[in-house]
């Protein structure tokens, strides 16, 4: 049988273990390159490094995130809006 366990950090981190793999993002899903920082890892080797959902080129404004069973998370965002108002005129 296969260890899983999920966590929060102390700064909102959010942890997901599933045997000797481990994934570590921010509170929203995203992550960011670092030297300690977020990522994918297979015992001590980080396998990701980088992985940021962008829509447009802008990144979703998060709501939550949260760890789930199974070595799993659930995070949800909304779409960005811009600053710029549009007016269509008929």
């Amino acid at each position: 049988m296969i260890a899983t366990a999920q966590s929060f950090g102390p700064d909102g981190e959010v942890f997901c273990v599933s045997g000797r793999i481990f994934c570590r993002s921010n509170g929203s899903g995203q992550i960011r390159p670092g030297p300690y920082g977020d990522g994918v890892f297979v015992e001590d080797m980080r396998i990701l490094s980088s992985l940021v959902l962008t829509l447009d080129g802008e990144e979703p404004r998060a709501l939550g995130g949260y760890p789930l069973g199974s070595g799993s998370a659930r995070f949800s965002a909304r779409a960005p809006t811009s600053g710029a108002s549009q007016i269509r005129r008929c």
